[in-house]
């Protein structure tokens, strides 16, 4: 059965699938793999959903994989696969890749961040995100929703923020948060400094990836972060895969039939539900 969610709840509930996951991590396992595995099973608790409360509801069902293959050189730590039935029959499959990297400890730097690294993974991926994980609460990317929402001019004649609009309930926190992998490079500069660039994780899952936006629609692409690949680089470490319905024939699949082929089971395993691990 169908959970049904408003889509004000479904954000939260993603919202707290994504920070509970980093939450719990810290501090004993304070790692990007621990942390991303974590977030994949907490998400996907809930395998099919309905939203509603939009102009365009839309059901949602989704699963989530990680790599069990070889391969010199994964895509990237984290891919969110999206096969969209649009409202006018359209069907669109596409790609967003993803960086992990956790702030490090008692400072405001993400140490691990190798820029040769991101300019590889820019180069198959132009709409490529850096993942950011915080021990500590991230709130910087209120000027970002505030400009996702409606016009500055809006906001200053009303002169209250908008969080304070019971119908505009944007995420007012996070402990993961996106920023695009060219911004990074041109600033140069992965400190905590680039949260007034980012979005938090949840909105850019919920209002960008299942609306068909930032992703990568190269075939060629699409085919190796699925794990089909002959040469040295191909699949991710963690994949969420997301069939996002608007019409009445539900979410799209991935199995064998559908368009596009389904995942490589030779390469990816399923990831368990946190119930199925107890």
């Amino acid at each position: 059965m169908d959970e049904e969610m408003h889509f004000t709840r479904f954000l939260e509930t993603v919202e707290d699938c994504i920070s509970s996951a980093v939450r719990e991590s810290c501090p004993r396992s304070w790692d990007e793999n621990f942390i991303t595995y974590s977030l994949c099973q907490k998400l996907i608790s809930e395998r099919r959903i309905s939203v509603t409360g939009l102009n365009r509801p839309f059901e949602l069902q989704w699963d989530a994989v990680k790599f069990t293959g070889k391969t010199e050189q994964l895509l990237g730590d984290l891919g969110v696969l999206v096969r969209l039935s649009g409202w006018d029959g359209e069907i669109i499959e596409g790609v967003g890749l993803l960086e992990a990297k956790k702030r490090s400890r008692n400072s405001a730097s993400f140490d691990a961040v190798k820029k040769s690294q991101l300019t590889r993974i820019l180069k198959s991926a132009p709409s490529s995100k850096l993942l950011l994980y915080d021990y500590d609460d991230i709130s910087a990317f209120d000027d970002t929703l505030t400009l996702h929402a409606g016009s500055v001019d809006d906001w200053r004649r009303r002169r209250r923020p908008y969080w304070d609009y019971p119908d505009l309930q944007f995420v007012k926190k996070s402990k993961a948060v996106t920023v695009p992998t060219n911004l990074g490079l041109a600033t140069g500069n992965f400190t905590t400094s680039l949260y007034k660039y980012s979005i938090p994780f949840s909105i850019q899952l919920a209002s960008r990836y299942f609306r068909g936006l930032d992703l990568e629609y190269s075939v060629e692409l699409i085919r190796r972060v699925k794990g089909f690949f002959d040469d040295k680089a191909g699949g991710v470490r963690y994949l969420i895969i997301v069939g996002v319905g608007s019409g009445p024939g539900g979410p799209p699949g991935f199995g064998p039939d559908s368009k596009g082929g389904g995942i490589n089971g030779q390469v990816y395993e399923h990831i368990k539900h946190e119930e199925d691990e107890e």
